[in-house]
């Protein structure tokens, strides 16, 4: 990548990071310990502050979800139900994190917790285009 196109990258991160930025926490599992005599796991994490995470608006495409009998001829319409995704994106500048971002990774924004669903690097060590979906009923 030129250098031109690097330092244009990072200037508009610049002002998304301005324009959208809040504070998203990531959390990494590093271990898990089993009680041999309650059976329970127990599990140790870490946790690193984004303090400017870029959060992009809701993903406002919905899904349907409908029977067998909608596509049958000839049937009345059962039932079906449209419901949102609750799909974010998240733009991650690599100066603000120092670990590399994967899928058994998860984070919290505003006290919501969202799975990491798939990644990407929008350039070398730049940035860092992180798909989130929110999960709900999770601690």
């Amino acid at each position: 990548m030129s250098y031109l196109y690097q330092r244009e990258a990072k200037k508009i991160l610049y002002k998304l990071k301005h324009s959208y930025g809040t504070t998203i926490t990531f959390f990494r599992n590093t271990g898990e310990t089993k009680n041999y005599e309650t059976g329970d796991f127990t599990y140790t994490t870490e946790s690193e502050i984004v303090k400017r995470g870029i959060l992009l608006p809701l993903d406002f495409s919905s899904k349907f979800s409908y029977d067998l009998t909608f596509l049958a001829a000839n049937k009345n319409f059962q039932y079906g139900a449209n419901y949102d995704t609750g799909m974010r994106y998240l733009i991650i500048d690599q100066r603000d994190i120092t670990f590399d971002i994967g899928l058994q990774e998860y984070c919290t924004i505003d006290g919501k917790r969202y799975d990491v669903i798939s990644f990407e690097d929008y350039a070398p060590s730049v940035a860092q285009i992180v798909r989130i979906r929110y999960t709900q009923n999770r601690e």
